[in-house]
């Protein structure tokens, strides 16, 4: 009994229960503060008294707060859905605006300037010009022909023809998307002569290219 009372009469105060939540504080807080108020000793602890009732004053605080600081993070959520959506508006709102103000320029790059928009600027697609200098090619295998053209400003390429006969449709190939300035065919019989042309691709003209270079006639290898 004696080592009994002697680790009672050493004992120390303490709070076992996890408490470092706001959740935690305040169910810790009002438990402390009902089981302190319901003990004999109440009436003879004035400091206890004092205590229980800061932590009775902060508990109540903490649950308050605890309350708004949920209603503002709604009140955020709920915010920034807004200011999405209201962002997606806005963006439509000015591809309308652009698109009514390009509508009533009417190709005019000042009439938009003056309403505060900027101009739009476009690499020019040849449309009414042929590719420099075709002239044929000398090539390294046997049943070959082809040409080559300067590259000139095109970004977009060229359409390639071939044909037997340049003064008969019928004997015109179909049109060769091409990337490259040099274009050799193969497969053909040795000393046939072959007739090529080039023109630049343009998605400006319903047929997609431009006028076609005179046709240059090649030899098969």
């Amino acid at each position: 009994m004696a080592g009994n009372a002697a680790t009672v009469d050493h004992a120390t105060a303490t709070i076992k229960a996890s408490h470092n939540t706001d959740d935690e504080k305040i169910v810790v807080g009002t438990n402390l503060s009902t089981t302190a108020k319901a003990s004999a000793d109440w009436s003879k602890a004035p400091d206890v008294q004092a205590g229980v009732a800061k932590i009775d004053a902060t508990t109540g605080s903490l649950k308050a707060n605890k309350d708004t600081v949920k209603n503002i993070r709604a009140q955020l959520r709920a915010a920034e859905g807004l200011q999405r959506k209201y962002r997606r508006q806005w963006n439509g709102a000015l591809q309308q605006t652009l698109s009514a103000m390009t509508v009533f320029a009417d190709g005019s790059a000042e009439v938009i300037v003056g309403m505060g928009g900027d101009v739009v600027s476009r690499s020019q697609q040849p449309t009414d010009v042929t590719p420099d200098n075709a002239h044929g090619i000398p090539v390294k295998e046997s049943g070959q022909a082809g040409f080559q053209w300067d590259k000139g400003t095109t970004k977009r390429g060229w359409v390639v023809q071939w044909a037997t006969n340049q003064n008969d449709p019928t004997t015109f190939s179909p049109l060769i998307a091409w990337t490259k300035r040099k274009y050799v065919l193969s497969a053909q019989k040795s000393g046939t002569v072959l007739y090529f042309r080039v023109a630049y691709q343009s998605s400006k003209v319903p047929e997609g290219h431009g006028p076609f270079s005179v046709w240059i006639a090649a030899t098969v290898k």
